[in-house]
């Protein structure tokens, strides 16, 4: 059979996969997906990888060398933390200064938006499409806000893939918009930023929460729960929340961490 013909017909069983209009068993439009997302990774293993994606293409502003821009750091721990990210539905990241963590998270935060798949989250094979992110910090004087985040670390990581050439080595990277606190891509995935609060993160669904020091939210608790049950339920195919923080006596992201608090689905 041609290639191309080949590739019709498997196109055609991953669209009635994604539909469930075909008539074969949930294990056998599992296969498909698998062996769709199998191509993909042969002619493309920065989307099948975020953290070979972070290691040889992202680029970091170091405030403490006075702004300088620098190649991501590839670390051993944050294979760790790739895993975690891709696994875990509530993960709480208690991050001492300089960790690069946060750095890490808004490489995701791109990664995702670019379309990224990886097995271990079942729902990234299901579409490279339509993926809503949600970047929640504390907007007070003394504190980094959404706005910030957004503009100074994941707008700056897209601008400098884009400046060093991403195309080359991911040819369907998609193209960007950027807006106040808010990031959109031709693959129609988004990125907004809001702040703390009980009603700031509710909505049909979200692909990923990522809250910032949540430490320092004067609404921490309520804030989270809330946000939660935009995190699609079913197993293997909901949405992710990673908090990060440094460490604060007293605080519910203490609570947590000390597991002063449920913390069945934290990790």
């Amino acid at each position: 059979m041609p290639a191309a013909t080949r590739t019709r017909d498997l196109n055609a069983r991953v669209t009635e996969a994604l539909l469930g209009t075909g008539d074969r068993s949930p294990a056998e439009e599992w296969l498909t997906l698998q062996e769709h997302a199998e191509r993909g990774a042969v002619t493309n293993p920065y989307q099948r990888s975020y953290l070979k994606f972070w290691n040889d293409l992202v680029w970091t502003v170091d405030e403490a060398r006075a702004g300088e821009v620098r190649k991501a750091p590839d670390w051993p721990m944050f294979a760790d933390l790739e895993h975690d990210l891709l696994t875990e539905r509530r993960l709480f990241l208690d991050k001492s200064r300089r960790v690069m963590a946060s750095w890490f998270v808004c490489g995701f935060d791109i990664w995702l938006m670019a379309g990224g798949q990886d097995r271990r989250w079942p729902a990234l094979m299901r579409s490279t499409h339509n993926r809503q992110i949600v970047l929640a910090s504390r907007k007070e004087k003394g504190f980094q806000g959404s706005a910030w985040f957004i503009e100074r670390r994941v707008q700056f990581i897209a601008e400098e893939l884009e400046r060093r050439g991403v195309r080359n080595v991911w040819p369907e990277w998609p193209t960007w918009t950027w807006t106040y606190c808010q990031g959109e891509n031709s693959l129609g995935s988004k990125i907004n930023g809001v702040p703390q609060g009980a009603d700031q993160c509710r909505g049909p669904g979200a692909t990923f929460l990522h809250f910032e020091e949540v430490a320092a939210w004067e609404e921490a608790q309520a804030s989270i729960e809330s946000a939660s049950m935009t995190l699609l339920a079913s197993e293997g195919y909901g949405g992710h929340l990673c908090a990060l923080s440094t460490a604060a006596v007293g605080t519910y992201a203490a609570a947590v961490v000390l597991d002063q608090v449920d913390r069945r689905e934290w990790r």
